[in-house]
């Protein structure tokens, strides 16, 4: 897959169809879900563009993400957004072997997502972790549970 560079980030040139099928297909993929901010804040932060330039797959999330590729690189680049990837993923994954455990939002949400997709898609767990400035971040024993989960996507 071609990576494009974008104010300094690899910026993946990929469709949904096709992330979605390297999710259900590869293990240990790490994607990154950029914005035109994150972009804007990797340009200004040398530590979070190495950060977002080590992922395996940097999607185009925001529509001014997909434009720039589009004019700089001439092609045809839509967005690959958070919340297509996670819905396309989980509806290609049911009725399969693949495990899922959600990570984030609020308890109620992910009970939703859950009853929606109960005896369809195989979802293992979850957890919503308190919302903290990135300088509170600490361990979480929960990731001790995710590990021992052994799920295929979080």
């Amino acid at each position: 897959m071609k990576k494009r560079k974008i104010l300094n980030t690899q910026i993946s040139q990929i469709t949904l169809t096709e992330l979605t099928n390297l999710l259900l297909s590869k293990n240990n993929l790490n994607v990154a879900v950029c914005n035109a901010n994150s972009l804007v804040r990797a340009k200004k932060n040398n530590t979070l563009q190495n950060i977002l330039n080590s992922f395996d797959i940097c999607t185009p999330d925001g529509f001014p993400v997909a434009l720039a590729s589009r004019i700089l690189y001439k092609n045809n680049q839509v967005r690959v957004d958070g919340f297509k990837i996670f819905n396309n993923t989980l509806l290609q994954s049911q009725n399969s072997e693949i495990t899922h455990y959600l990570y984030g939002n609020t308890p109620e949400v992910c009970e939703k997502i859950i009853n929606k997709f109960k005896n369809k898609v195989k979802i293992i767990g979850y957890y919503c972790p308190p919302i903290l400035d990135y300088k509170e971040l600490i361990y979480d024993n929960k990731i001790d549970e995710i590990i021992k989960l052994k799920p295929d996507i979080i």
